[in-house]
């Protein structure tokens, strides 16, 4: 197995974390299913998937007296139905959580079933706007958490001067945290959206 993206590899090991943490007030089956939705695009996210189950099942500290088996299922990108299917099928055969998919028309559909059937449904996607229910749990960082954290990044290198490049307006939510603070008015920001067709070089040059 190639080496994974380290920020790839923890995130998935917070979601198996996460869900033994939520199992842990019941007696464990020897064999317990955990269900991936993966699409097109997702290799990096289904390798890491993989990966972290296999970290659990060789740790004996984590579950000694049961293992993880991995189901995952391919479904197409922003497909509702699809994905709706696929969940239903997975959670039919005995999943004990669920992951996935990535895209919003998809993960909408997943989470839904999971909220009701109660079982903990888990993503890695940026998505500021759902309301969450108590079975679901989104990895990705908060936009305040990860504003705050570019910030600590442009204070540690000593930033004077520098530019931020973004495509959709909702990166704008992510760098709130960072253009509000009095220490970055202090210094030389410019923002500049990227447009579709638009050379990254010309705009750069500006």
């Amino acid at each position: 197995m190639g080496i994974l993206p380290k920020d790839k590899t923890k995130l998935f090991l917070k979601f198996i974390i996460c869900f033994i943490l939520n199992a842990a007030v019941n007696s464990l089956p020897e064999i317990i299913k955990v269900g991936g939705l993966f699409e097109s695009g997702d290799e990096i996210l289904e390798t890491a998937f993989k990966y972290a189950v296999e970290r659990v099942n060789t740790d004996s500290r984590l579950l000694p007296n049961s293992r993880l088996t991995p189901q995952l299922e391919r479904v197409e990108r922003h497909d509702s139905f699809q994905a709706a299917r696929k969940v239903c099928d997975l959670l039919s055969e005995g999943m004990a959580a669920m992951f996935g998919p990535q895209s919003s028309e998809g993960s909408a559909a997943v989470q839904s079933t999971c909220d009701v059937l109660e079982v903990p449904h888990i993503e890695s996607r940026w998505d500021y706007r759902t309301k969450r229910d108590n079975h679901s749990i989104n990895l990705f960082p908060h936009p305040t958490a990860l504003g705050k954290a570019y910030l600590d990044f442009v204070k540690a290198k000593e930033w004077k001067k520098f530019a931020i490049v973004y495509e959709e307006s909702d990166a704008l939510i992510r760098l709130q945290e960072l253009l509000k603070d009095p220490f970055i008015r202090q210094r030389q920001v410019v923002v500049r959206q990227f447009l579709p067709h638009q050379e990254y070089r010309k705009l750069l040059k500006e």
